[in-house]
């Protein structure tokens, strides 16, 4: 159960991480691409992957492109798979925003999350996601979020090239 857990913090992870940039305008000029993983390992010796592929300029994060590759008991994946399907539902019909999962061979679960902050639509994140959204609210205000203060904010413990 741990390993669900576990899961589903990394889809809180990326719903937070999406909440908190606003809809300005795209600037292709100077974009540049980051790729951060973190990787741990629970007490059934069951690995989970996050990789981040985050796109900015020098102003601020543009997309994030998020997947999580998520081990765990074979008991549990469907489980886990009908639960995390049911959170991942809630993203579906936000525009800038694209949720996936799928079960990968009998023992592990694939999140994807795209994330395109120009695009994001926050009153259809509201409406989708409620009370889940109530939490975050101080984090609409903020129009953007510059590579340096998103790392402070969602990757630690991330390894980035």
């Amino acid at each position: 159960m741990k390993k669900l857990s576990i899961l589903f913090m990394a889809i809180l992870l990326m719903f937070v991480t999406g909440c908190s940039f606003g809809n300005k305008a795209n600037s292709t000029k100077g974009v540049k691409t980051m790729t951060c993983t973190k990787e741990e390992i629970d007490e059934d010796n069951n690995k989970t992957t996050d990789t981040m592929i985050i796109t900015y300029n020098s102003e601020k994060v543009l997309k994030v492109d998020e997947t999580t590759l998520s081990e765990m008991d074979p008991s549990y994946i469907s489980m886990a798979y009908g639960l995390g399907s049911m959170f991942v539902s809630m993203y579906k019909n936000i525009d800038g925003l694209d949720a996936s999962m799928e079960m990968v061979d009998n023992n592990k679960i694939k999140t994807i999350f795209n994330i395109d902050y120009d695009k994001l639509n926050m009153d259809q994140v509201r409406e989708n996601l409620g009370n889940i959204t109530s939490d975050a609210d101080n984090t609409y205000s903020s129009n953007s979020y510059t590579i340096e203060r998103f790392q402070e904010n969602f990757l630690e413990g991330y390894s980035c090239k």
